[in-house]
């Protein structure tokens, strides 16, 4: 009885084990530390890395852990890890070197990587391993391949896919674009092309990475538009000045890195056939179309001022927004971590880069269409250069002729700056009728061009200057004080010279601007109650203070207000900083007119050296010789 007892009992015994029986790679493992380096360039200290455990189908655990990269190369660790098998999914979320500008990227990208860890002690993340991983998931998943064996088919169907007659010596997550030899300089060809498209635009690269890992997952290629897209991105790529920016960021953190030939030779195996010269655009309508994708970034640098200028000298409460990013305006608790100030900075940059390249492509060209853009462009960069130097002081200022990138930018004296915007702005209105429209789309540039000569004069405190222009405006027909309903709306009654129509484009319409700073559905870049209140301003600093009351009352009355009879200079100019708070705010001026009227202090009640930004922090990681504003 007992024998049989003890047989039944070793039946159950080891049936139950073969039931229960589990893959050597599904046990669980001993504590681990796997350290690592993220790359598109490299990712900036930071970045959030996150670790999925995941079982041998690649499916997940429940397991997930979350570091941040230690160093701007990219660098992160994980210490003290337990997982469940050796397979694992690693996903980061951040912003990156910029290889093609020596910047960092506008905008955070998302990278991710499977890996099969084993004793490894490094997994890097880069293009190749996010492009792969859909890829691989399938082929693991639904054709049941070995991990490795799937891994080595994706990213050989990339690779030829893209032309790229080669094959890795090892797998994608060993890769670094730092690494000087063949795997690397594929790695980087990749990642420069993928970013090189027209606009050089980070939501451009996320948006094509999305196109090309969902294609390569559900047919092992790319489809023949992505291939001739890719081709197209590889056309002209500059490799003696790639490698430059790369050597010198490396060298700047403290690392010595080789970029191989290597590189140059595949990036030239890209290059089509040379064509004989022809205009940069075939048509005007792609010139026109070309201009607009240029100007709308500098429709985003004022949106983005626009929202940072209306919480920093605001017209109303702002009290119930909590963000803290956005509360340190309101509050004047700003540093150079804020990656608002880093946005309008890059923003501003963008948009200066995109105008002064239209001019350079279109210098030896002409048509109505070239003549409009050479009247316009002078007039939109002053006014983002105006900005710059009244939230920075001394900026850096690119000279629009010179198509390459300078690693260690000299600041020019915002004096220098000035001047060099006054003098442009002449020559692009001399001559010219204020009151003409000049088919732009932003509206009577003209009138405009005349209005930033007058305020960069009275930023320089030439009444004189500024009068001859705010009274060539005041005089014109283009002048006109528009009904309070009527000022921002797009109509014949609006009172702007220049403004953003909405069916131009989706500037002005992000959630911060609406809940921050619209005023209506016609946004404006400059009008005529600004003009007003500048010969106010003008007439109250030279002493003509019966003029400064008369110019004061016409906008009083127009809002409804009873009239100003008298008032000695400091009267009239606190009546003037509540008209240019009431009428201006939220609109880029207000900020500006207390800082010229000596009120920016009192009024807001800050520090004096934050009339002043800080430049953003990660400028210096670009250029450790710049010096930050007094204060911060």
């Amino acid at each position: 009885m007992k024998k049989i007892l003890l047989l039944a009992l070793s039946i159950l015994i080891f049936g139950c084990s073969k039931e229960k029986e589990i893959k050597p790679e599904e046990t669980n493992l001993t504590k681990q530390q796997i350290s690592g380096i993220v790359e598109k360039g490299p990712f900036i200290q930071g970045s959030k890395v996150t670790l999925i455990d995941l079982d041998a189908n690649l499916n997940p655990t429940g397991k997930i852990y979350e570091t941040t990269t230690t160093s701007d190369q990219g660098t992160f660790e994980f210490k003290d890890i337990t997982l469940s098998s050796s397979y694992a999914k690693f996903s980061v979320d951040g912003y990156f070197f910029n290889e093609l500008t020596g910047t960092l990227s506008e905008s955070r990208i998302i990278l991710n990587a499977f890996s099969k860890i084993g004793d490894k002690k490094q997994v890097n993340l880069n293009l190749i391993t996010h492009l792969e991983s859909g890829r691989i998931m399938k082929l693991v998943k639904q054709e049941k391949m070995d991990f490795s064996a799937a891994r080595k088919q994706a990213e050989k169907e990339i690779l030829l896919s893209l032309g790229i007659e080669r094959e890795l010596s090892k797998p994608a997550d060993e890769l670094s674009i730092t690494d000087g030899n063949q795997d690397a300089s594929t790695l980087l060809a990749i990642s420069l092309i993928l970013l090189h498209n027209p606009a050089q635009s980070d939501v451009n690269l996320s948006r094509l990475l999305s196109i090309m890992s969902n294609q390569l997952e559900a047919e092992g290629k790319f489809n023949e538009e992505t291939k001739k897209t890719f081709k197209a991105y590889a056309q002209n790529i500059n490799f003696d000045q790639i490698k430059s920016l790369l050597i010198e960021k490396y060298k700047l953190m403290g690392k010595e890195i080789t970029v191989s030939d290597d590189l140059k030779t595949l990036l030239a195996s890209f290059q089509l056939p040379p064509i004989p010269d022809k205009p940069a655009f075939e048509t005007e309508e792609k010139l026109i179309d070309a201009w607009n994708t240029a100007t709308d970034e500098y429709t985003k640098f004022l949106e983005t001022y626009y929202i940072i200028e209306a919480l920093y000298a605001p017209g109303k409460d702002y009290s119930s927004i909590k963000d803290s990013y956005l509360s340190s305006f309101y509050n004047h608790t700003l540093d150079s971590s804020n990656p608002n100030i880093n946005r309008l900075f890059a923003n501003a940059y963008r948009a200066i880069y995109n105008i002064n390249s239209i001019l350079r492509f279109t210098k030896k060209e002409n048509g109505n269409a070239i003549s409009r853009i050479r009247k316009e462009a002078p007039v939109l960069l002053s006014h983002i250069y105006f900005i710059l130097t009244d939230t920075w002081g001394d900026v850096v200022m690119h000279d629009p002729d010179n198509t390459e990138i300078i690693l260690r930018p000299i600041f020019s004296p915002a004096e220098t700056v000035r001047q060099y915007c006054i003098q442009e702005l002449k020559k692009a209105i001399d001559g010219v009728d204020i009151n003409t429209q000049g088919n732009t789309r932003f509206g009577k540039i003209t009138a405009m061009g005349n209005g930033m000569l007058a305020k960069y004069y009275l930023q320089a405190g030439n009444y004189t200057e500024a009068r001859r222009y705010l009274e060539a405006l005041y005089h014109s027909s283009s002048f006109k004080l528009a009904e309070k309903q009527n000022i921002f709306i797009n109509s014949s009654n609006n009172e702007t010279y220049a403004g953003y129509d909405g069916s131009f484009g989706k500037a002005f319409n992000s959630p911060d601007f609406n809940l921050i700073a619209k005023k209506g559905s016609y946004p404006s870049f400059m009008r005529a109650t600004e003009t007003v209140l500048n010969l106010a301003e003008l007439e109250i600093q030279t002493g003509n203070l019966n003029n400064a009351i008369s110019y004061l009352n016409i906008v009083r009355v127009r809002n409804q207000k009873s009239k100003i009879t008298n008032g000695n200079k400091e009267q009239l100019t606190n009546h003037l900083v509540e008209e240019y708070k009431e009428n201006l705010s939220m609109e880029g001026v207000y900020f500006s007119a207390l800082k010229r009227l000596g009120k920016a202090e009192s009024v807001l009640k800050i520090e004096s050296f934050r009339k002043l930004f800080p430049i953003p922090g990660s400028e210096f990681m670009y250029n450790p010789d710049l010096k930050q504003n007094p204060g911060y």
